[in-house]
């Protein structure tokens, strides 16, 4: 018995493999743009609703820049996030000071090792 769930779960990470091979074979560089939704639908044989799917995932691994109205970019670092430890959402850097303990900091606090990196 086929387990089609898991198998739908997948594809949007089978199709974000094959946009990377796409990728790879065309040469695109940082900053290429990818052929538009239509073209790419048809050149990889799936549907559109499929390749946005890859794409958001591809997105979210910095692979690619989707840039509404303009179409989708390869990023300029791929894969490399700016931010991986979420520092932007910090709102008020002087107020990181504080007395949270970690076990993994042993003899300062966590906030004060997240600010010192802050600054």
């Amino acid at each position: 018995m086929m387990n089609f769930e898991s198998d739908e779960r997948n594809l949007p990470q089978k199709i974000s493999e094959d946009i990377i091979s796409f990728i790879l074979n065309e040469h695109l560089q940082p900053g290429d743009k990818l052929p538009n939704e239509a073209h790419l639908a048809k050149e990889l044989n799936i549907g559109r609703s499929s390749l946005r799917e890859a794409m958001k995932l591809l997105a979210s691994r910095n692979i690619v820049t989707i840039r509404q109205g303009s179409g989708t970019y390869v990023a300029s670092s791929p894969g490399v996030v700016d931010d991986p430890l979420g520092f932007t959402f910090i709102l008020d850097k002087k107020a990181c000071t504080g007395s949270a303990r970690s076990p993994f900091f042993t003899g300062t606090s966590y906030r004060s090792y997240v600010c010192n990196i802050c600054r």
